[in-house]
């Protein structure tokens, strides 16, 4: 079995540990043959967001351009991804998604040709507007595809909802290098008294990491947080960390300026690795967005056994985010600033619960290993081919 997995941009490390494991394996057993097709080098939104570590992809790979995916060509480019199925004569071809219209051609190839296709799908219902006719196109797609691997439930009630069966959802879960992270969070430890005292934090902190973009809702974040804070009797012992950059730094800037928002520090972008030592500076992690197909970061947060707050428009909220008692973390609506504001209060007032949830956190995640992921998906390479 020849399998070959078209992938957008060689920048996500995430990718790099899966597909590293996938060639590890077919390398060990034998049992398949495992090539990546990588379509461009990164995103343009993506550029300051660290260096791509090609040490880090340890399995075969073509890279079709080594440019930003925003500017790679529609028929170049379905050229080459043709002209790579028939030399590496694929018995499988895993694509991403129908977000590029080049590949609409491959899935529609593939099945004139008989060979079996997966789709690998990130996006649920509440992704962007939805465009009636778009719609359309989504199910004509999702219709020419064998399988489906999928990043969780949310994904999986939107390919049903495209018209999926159920049976052919071969895989819901995502996950990153959750023990190398976990090594990079146990490093900085030592120095987080230290490197806490050199940047000014307060004593407590709440954490943001990503891009600073439209969806990521950072406006609303950042007023809940000075709603909470003025409310809360300590509230002068919490900061919020901002780690990134993107378009709306300087807005954000000059928001928290007008509004005269307190304790509020923005630190540069960083490498993945680099994460765990941001994320050891913060006691609770946050991620607001309106749009969010899984939401990695919280992931990084629970492997660091930190609370979360969470906005149920993320795709990992349901999977990764259990409330109540013996809960790690709170969700809220991304459209109700106040809703916010008070889980970030509930969370001021139960610091005494931030090891225990930090705990949970660090139980639920062990079920989103790459080792996991890892093994779904050659099931699911297997299964589709022999269908």
């Amino acid at each position: 079995m020849r399998v070959l997995f078209i992938h957008q941009f060689l920048w996500a490390h995430y990718k790099a540990k899966h597909f590293s494991d996938l060639f590890a394996i077919s390398q060990k057993t034998k049992e398949f043959e495992f090539h990546v097709l990588q379509m461009s080098r990164t995103e343009a939104t993506r550029l300051n967001i660290g260096a791509i570590d090609e040490s880090y992809h340890k399995y075969n790979y073509d890279l079709l351009y080594d440019d930003f995916l925003e500017k790679t060509p529609f028929w170049g480019k379905a050229i080459k991804i043709f002209k790579k199925i028939s030399s590496f004569k694929a018995d499988v071809v895993v694509l991403p998604g129908y977000f590029d219209p080049s590949t609409w051609l491959i899935y529609l190839y593939c099945k004139i040709a008989g060979i079996k296709t997966i789709m690998f799908l990130d996006s649920g219902e509440t992704d962007n507007k939805k465009i009636w006719f778009k719609e359309i196109i989504k199910k004509r797609i999702i219709a020419l595809s064998d399988g489906f691997l999928s990043i969780g439930p949310a994904t999986d009630q939107y390919l049903l909802k495209l018209g999926a069966k159920k049976e052919q959802i071969l895989m819901s879960r995502n996950a990153l290098d959750n023990h190398e992270i976990r090594n990079q969070y146990e490093q900085s430890l030592p120095s987080r008294a230290e490197r806490k005292a050199k940047l000014k934090l307060k004593k407590f902190n709440f954490i943001f990491v990503g891009r600073l973009i439209d969806f990521k809702n950072l406006f609303i974040m950042l007023e809940a947080f000075d709603k909470a804070t003025k409310k809360h009797n300590e509230g002068a012992d919490w900061g919020f960390l901002m780690v990134g950059d993107g378009p709306l730094e300087d807005e954000l800037k000059a928001f928290i300026n007008d509004k005269k928002i307190a304790n509020v520090h923005f630190l540069p972008p960083c490498e993945w690795l680099e994460v765990p030592w941001n994320i050891s500076l913060a006691d609770v992690m946050v991620l607001a967005s309106y749009s969010e197909p899984w939401g990695f970061v919280v992931n990084e947060a629970l492997i660091c056994g930190k609370p979360v707050i969470v906005s149920n428009h993320c795709g990992c909220v349901t999977s990764l985010v259990k409330e109540g008692k013996n809960g790690n973390g709170l969700t809220f609506s991304p459209y109700n600033t106040n809703e916010l504001s008070d889980k970030m209060l509930k969370m001021m007032d139960n610091t005494n619960k931030f090891e225990q949830m930090g705990k949970k956190g660090i139980e639920i995640i062990k079920d989103f290993s790459p080792e996991k992921v890892a093994a779904e998906t050659i099931a699911a390479f297997k299964k589709v081919y022999s269908s």
